[in-house]
């Protein structure tokens, strides 16, 4: 997978949100993964249906960028992995950060490092840290193919661009304009998932993955 080029004139963003211009130096990318479930697929969320693939294809050609609010000059992060999960999958949340049942649908999978050697990447993984299961994430995307049946846009091909962890409560599933100029943000989607192995997903925990790859789980926090 190739890192995100900087987005188009026409990216949007949807919400469930290193130094911008140079990557960050080892030593302050934090050594934990910290997992999070960001957007759901397949159903009818904020007036958008993404068509379950589209999301799998467009992390497949281009990992995201981890930033503060969707705006692509201030990156918070690198997201190390990034796989659709379908519907049905035990590594789905059981709920959204608000506590109502997770849809139908699946939903984007990301692992993300964050850098903890700048003011704004300090600021999200302490958010993420202290959230837990109740942490908002939005998605700065780009559509490239969709289109209208019943009042509902249906997504087919579509960039994604940024993923950020929102530091204030959004309006769930609203899309809106991003800080990025050409981006679309989905607002108030995604949480993180339950532990692998674990029997009862409705108990809120916080997936982490420490840098060789070992699996545990954090009770959520805040």
């Amino acid at each position: 997978m190739r890192r995100s080029d900087p987005p188009p004139p026409d990216m949007e963003t949807k919400a469930v949100a290193l130094d911008a211009a140079a990557p960050a130096p080892p030593a302050a990318v934090a050594a934990e993964l910290l997992d999070a479930v960001v957007l759901p697929t397949g159903v009818p969320l904020g007036g958008d249906l993404i068509v379950p693939g589209a999301l799998g294809r467009a992390v497949a050609a281009r990992l995201p960028k981890a930033t503060l609010a969707d705006d692509w000059q201030r990156p918070v992060g690198v997201v190390r992995s990034a796989v659709e999960l379908p519907a049905g999958d035990p590594r789905l949340p059981a709920t959204l950060p608000d506590g109502s049942p997770w849809p139908a649908g699946g939903g984007l999978l990301c692992q993300i490092a964050y850098i903890e050697g700048t003011a704004d990447g300090r600021l999200a993984a302490d958010s993420v840290r202290r959230r837990g299961a109740r942490q908002h994430y939005s998605v700065g995307y780009r559509v490239l193919d969709a289109e209208h049946k019943a009042g509902v846009r249906l997504i087919r091909v579509l960039d994604v661009y940024t993923i950020s962890p929102r530091l204030e409560r959004p309006e769930a599933f609203r899309r809106k304009a991003a800080p990025t100029p050409g981006l679309e943000v989905k607002d108030g989607a995604g949480t993180a998932p339950p532990p692998l192995g674990s029997a009862d997903r409705g108990h809120q925990v916080r997936g982490v993955r420490t840098a060789d790859g070992r699996r545990g789980a954090r009770a959520a926090l805040g």
